[in-house]
């Protein structure tokens, strides 16, 4: 009885020791996954804050830029910022205040001097759509943590990351012509490395259409496990490098019932010139009258068919947009 008293108690340092094992390894692999969901965009993002800094590989910075941006299950959001001329510590946006997004029903553009709204159904390829394409590729590249994919898209599943473990296979492109339009996409496939900590310490993907090697390095700082705090594209000829200067994430629960809207970002005290562009013109909603602005248009929507009644249906929508979202959203709550 002794002996086997003795050999129970000689066991349990290894039970201990593998339970620890699988406890860390659980750890890990909740950590990798969070990395995984994030790529995909299937973690929402109430705010994050970034920085990017572009630099040659001899260290000369050539480009700054800041952002701060959130996002959910189709809807989004992105204001460009500067630091503050008299405290360069402080982030402030830039001289328009403009801030560009989708909520889930139209895309939008706000600045402390107009409101642009336009259904989601004419979106692509408007003149909203190409004003909010530099913002919404920094939103894009926040989100991708430098795994590389197509990033003139409307949403980000539209580019899906596909992960088998530790691999990956993405679509990048690989031909543009002469006026810079697409001309060709490829599937690349690439290798995240793993840290002590089972979070993704670097990524490789040597077939990228680009000469030289590139890999990304991943830092993290103890919050939002999985999460990196920055991550430093490595290129052949230059380093960008991305730091979330903060983070804030957003509830699943929380995120079902709501969108990213201009009310969230409107001052109250300020009066806007409201426009709604319609799938052939614009109409400009001043002091509670509509007002066609002609020679606006969307780019391949030629047709004519919307009536007088949905006009103006659109009209009294656009003159109480702000205070209905001001409501709906609950003025920025998170």
């Amino acid at each position: 009885m002794r002996i086997y008293k003795i050999r129970l108690l000689s066991c349990l340092p290894m039970f201990c020791l593998l339970q620890m094992v699988s406890t860390a390894g659980q750890a890990a692999d909740g950590a990798f996954e969070t990395f995984q969901r994030f790529v995909n965009g299937q973690i929402p993002v109430a705010e994050v804050v970034v920085h990017r800094q572009i630099a040659s590989t001899n260290g000369h910075v050539t480009n700054h830029e800041w952002w701060r941006c959130g996002w959910q299950s189709n809807t989004w959001y992105c204001q460009r910022l500067t630091p503050a001329p008299n405290n360069p510590a402080k982030l402030v946006p830039l001289a328009r205040n403009e801030v560009v997004g989708e909520s889930r029903t139209h895309g939008w553009i706000i600045s402390d001097q107009n409101v642009h709204l336009v259904a989601r159904t004419n979106l692509a390829n408007s003149i909203l759509d190409t004003h909010g394409a530099f913002p919404r590729d920094l939103l894009f590249r926040a989100i991708s943590l430098g795994i590389p994919r197509i990033m003139k898209m409307r949403k980000i599943e539209d580019a899906p990351v596909v992960w088998n473990h530790l691999e990956f296979q993405t679509t990048v492109t690989t031909a543009r012509g002469a006026s810079g339009m697409v001309v060709s996409n490829s599937p690349l496939v690439g290798k995240v490395l793993l840290n002590a900590r089972g979070c993704p310490g670097s990524a490789e993907f040597p077939n990228l259409p680009t000469p030289g090697r590139t890999v990304v390095v991943y830092e993290y700082n103890g919050e939002n496990e999985g999460i990196p705090s920055a991550f430093i594209v490595r290129y052949p000829d230059a380093e960008y490098r991305y730091e979330f200067l903060s983070l804030d994430l957003m509830s699943p629960e929380y995120a079902k019932g709501n969108e990213y809207v201009p009310s969230m970002f409107a001052d109250p005290k300020l009066e806007r010139f409201v426009t709604i562009w319609t799938n052939s013109n614009s109409y400009s909603l001043v002091k509670g009258k509509m007002r066609p602005n002609f020679g606006g248009k969307i780019a391949g929507q030629d047709t004519h068919h919307v009536g007088l009644i949905i006009l103006i249906s659109l009209a009294a929508v656009s003159g109480i947009t702000l205070t209905l979202w001001y409501r709906r959203s609950g003025h920025g709550a998170r």
